[in-house]
């Protein structure tokens, strides 16, 4: 089985927040869970989701254009920048 790519692992975590979204409120409801617990639990996805966002963005930006910090021009090889991009979006080893 071939790893996930970012856009596909990004989809399934939105499903997953989707869904326990929806199991969550009944288990609060029937309490089985408490409502921090489910709120932390949703939360902490949602942490993942943002995380994952982020490395696509830093894909899309390492294949566009070169980094800068602090006003600084750090020179990235264009196959280093190509290497770590399919490693954030999963075309990698």
């Amino acid at each position: 089985m071939t790893k996930p790519s970012l856009a596909e692992q990004i989809r399934c975590v939105e499903r997953e927040l989707t869904m326990r979204s929806r199991v969550y409120a009944g288990l609060v409801d029937r309490r089985k869970m408490s409502p921090a617990e489910a709120e932390r639990e949703i939360a902490t996805m949602g942490a993942v989701l943002t995380t994952l966002k982020a490395c696509e963005q830093l894909a899309d930006c390492l294949t566009k254009s070169p980094l800068s910090i602090a006003g600084e021009n750090i020179e990235l090889s264009v196959d280093l920048a190509k290497q770590i991009a399919a490693q954030l979006r999963g075309g990698g080893e």
